[in-house]
């Protein structure tokens, strides 16, 4: 046994003097050298170039922050064009100390000007469903927001195989304790496709994470002209993801106004009504108490109803489809 205690030691030994010596490394250098490091860990694990035009500031402490100004993403290649391709501002902070129990903890949040675009890929969706199915609780932590502002975020949404694309404009959107309530607040107002919407909800603090005796309370709804969607409930196991139940409700005037958002056109279907609980987890959520009614469309009338217990793998699914047509053609 003395043998493995000195091979610890020597282990424990060897781990700490190579922490200090890159700490002594990192503590020479300068912003310059941390913005080159990070241009060159993009390049290498992405492919993209990034370019940061504006001021770069990385401060290395038990909370690190990074800040950077005018930022652009390029594809050297001419293949693939990146998801992101600038940002205007960019400020983050964490927490260190978490992500020893695998949980990240976002202290703020900070983004500008930012353009996405992102295409939906069918083969893509179907691997990453796949991988998801292999995931056990531990690959997967919610992250924890204190703080999130984000302004100007164009998104643009196309489907792989159309030219339709749905323009999605965040003019402003935050997670915050605005009033020191011990409860976080979330605002956000933009458009998609030029019709407005409205989210207003809030969630818990970290304190009500941390608290065990209580679940994780969540509350938003979301509003446009034609669409009210409603979500509420608890999770009991907030950073595992676990102990969902949380009841959904969603009205909209056409479903295919839904549907264009990512990038399917069809026909004018009628009006959504549905409603149930998200019971499970993240890594395998389920649905009960599923109702679901499209009329109105096309003199189609169509209604569902029942339960999953794993909406990703199709386990315990039991539901009851009805419909209707008056449409003699």
């Amino acid at each position: 046994m003395r043998w493995i205690k000195i091979a610890l030691l020597f282990l424990g030994g060897t781990t700490l003097l190579c922490m200090l010596l890159l700490a002594i490394v990192l503590a020479t250098f300068d912003n310059n050298d941390y913005k080159r490091l990070l241009t060159r860990a993009v390049m290498k694990y992405s492919g993209y170039q990034l370019i940061i035009e504006g001021p770069f500031s990385l401060d290395l402490s038990m909370e690190p922050s990074l800040s950077a100004s005018t930022i652009r993403l390029e594809d050297v290649t001419g293949k693939t064009p990146p998801p992101i391709t600038q940002i205007g501002k960019f400020e983050i902070k964490v927490a260190l100390l978490p992500l020893l129990s695998r949980t990240v903890l976002i202290k703020n949040l900070l983004i500008d000007d930012a353009t996405i675009f992102w295409t939906i890929d069918e083969d893509r969706l179907i691997k990453t469903r796949e991988r998801s199915r292999i995931k056990t609780a531990s690959d997967i932590n919610l992250p924890i927001l204190e703080k999130v502002t984000l302004r100007n975020i164009n998104v643009n949404i196309s489907g792989q195989e159309t030219y339709d694309q749905t323009k999605i404009i965040i003019s402003h959107f935050s997670i915050d304790d605005e009033r020191d309530t011990g409860t976080l607040h979330i605002k956000s107002n933009g458009t998609v496709d030029s019709e407005k919407y409205l989210i207003d909800g809030q969630i818990g603090t970290l304190t009500k994470i941390l608290d065990k005796t209580a679940p994780y309370p969540v509350e938003i709804a979301l509003k446009t002209a034609n669409l009210d969607l409603k979500v509420s409930g608890t999770i009991d196991e907030y950073v595992e993801g676990e102990g969902l139940n949380i009841d959904v409700s969603v009205e909209e005037a056409d479903l295919s106004n839904i549907l264009k958002v990512v990038g399917v056109d069809i026909p004018e279907l009628g009006h959504l009504n549905l409603n149930g609980t998200i019971t499970g987890s993240v890594e395998a959520p389920g649905f009960s108490d599923f109702n679901m009614a499209i009329s109105g469309g096309n003199n189609v009338e169509f209604s569902a109803k029942g339960s999953a217990a794993n909406l990703i793998s199709g386990d315990g699914t039991n539901i009851a489809i009805s419909g209707s047509s008056s449409n003699r053609d």
